[in-house]
């Protein structure tokens, strides 16, 4: 689960992203952190498109 998190951040982080995406991710990962997996990975195809 964490290396799952450390991944997003990474995909994140790599795309040239705004400030308020990056916010927004750190938003994001404090809501659905706590979510088990399978709902975080349903979720990581929504924060790919953004």
């Amino acid at each position: 689960m964490g290396m799952l998190m450390a991944l997003m951040l990474l995909v994140v982080m790599g795309m040239e992203q705004s400030e308020g995406k990056l916010r927004g991710m750190s938003l994001y990962l404090d809501l659905y952190g706590q979510q088990d997996q399978r709902m975080l990975l349903n979720h990581l195809d929504l924060v790919l498109l953004l």
